[in-house]
């Protein structure tokens, strides 16, 4: 992740007060506790602005590949978040099961990988 500084800079490049908020860890694998932190952070930079965490497959946290690591698992389900910090909602932005390419021994980016899938559900910590 970029240092928040850096990514509240880059925020506000585009326009981004005009913004309703913002979302970490699409499509990645960093834990909810760390994806919330850092969520945090940038958001006490950016005014309070609220954020979305994707926890489609962060169950397990990151083992240093990007793209198809073997492992991993179903994070946090999805819910709204009404706690007093500024993270609004736990989502399943990438659909669990979905390919990120060719490495690993997968099917294209975006098709469906059941092994995968499978292997996401059964490693669920719920």
């Amino acid at each position: 992740m970029a240092v928040p500084q850096t990514a509240a800079n880059r925020l506000n490049q585009i326009g981004f007060q005009y913004a309703v908020g913002f979302a970490l860890n699409t499509s990645n694998y960093q834990t909810t506790a760390d994806s919330r932190a850092y969520g945090e952070q940038v958001s006490a930079l950016l005014g309070g602005k609220g954020f979305v965490v994707d926890t489609s497959r962060n169950g397990n946290g990151s083992n240093g590949e990007w793209c198809n690591p073997r492992g991993r698992a179903l994070g946090d389900r999805p819910a709204l978040v009404d706690d007093a910090t500024h993270l609004d909602a736990l989502l399943w932005v990438k659909s669990p099961g979905e390919s990120d390419g060719t490495c690993n021994g997968g099917p294209a980016a975006g098709a469906w990988w059941q092994d995968v899938a499978l292997e996401l559900a059964r490693n669920a910590h719920w």
